[in-house]
């Protein structure tokens, strides 16, 4: 696995911001012969003062994917198509806190959750305060098509 790298971002929350998390810009793509999977990360923002400008900034430094475990296909009959999400709360310092499963095949599902539980993140800050974030990962499975000679 690559080393991971660490995301800077300069972020100015709307006014009559309310939610606790934010979504981060842009997605991770991490491809395998039988699988591909789509992480979206939401950082969680302090509480604060929404009407004061100064408040509203935040630097946020994003944690990246330090050690994964891959979704194991022993026993399962996968079908090009199926697909599995799950949510996954990371804790303040990087590792994976709880995965709750929202849709997929029973078996798929059970696999993704057991390795998503693995799962270990560079702690992510915003404004220098570890902060949790929550992924929501959906992998997209397909069968390897058969190799050819040459």
């Amino acid at each position: 696995m690559d080393a991971p790298t660490r995301q800077v971002l300069e972020i100015r929350l709307p006014r009559g911001y309310q939610s606790s998390f934010y979504e981060l810009p842009g997605e991770r793509i991490l491809e395998s012969p039988w699988m591909t999977m789509h992480i979206q990360r939401s950082v969680q923002m302090p509480k604060t003062h929404v009407g004061w400008a100064a408040h509203r900034e935040k630097k946020v430094i994003v944690g990246g994917l330090v050690s994964r475990v891959d979704p194991q296909a022993a026993g399962m009959q996968i079908r090009t198509g199926d697909s599995v999400l799950v949510r996954a709360t990371v804790d303040k310092d990087g590792s994976v806190e709880s995965v709750r499963p929202i849709h997929g095949r029973a078996n798929e599902v059970a696999a993704v959750t057991k390795a998503v539980r693995e799962w270990r993140y560079q702690p992510t800050l915003v404004d220098n305060k570890a902060a949790e974030t929550e992924c929501y990962v959906v992998v997209q499975f397909h069968v390897p098509g058969p190799r050819v000679r040459q």
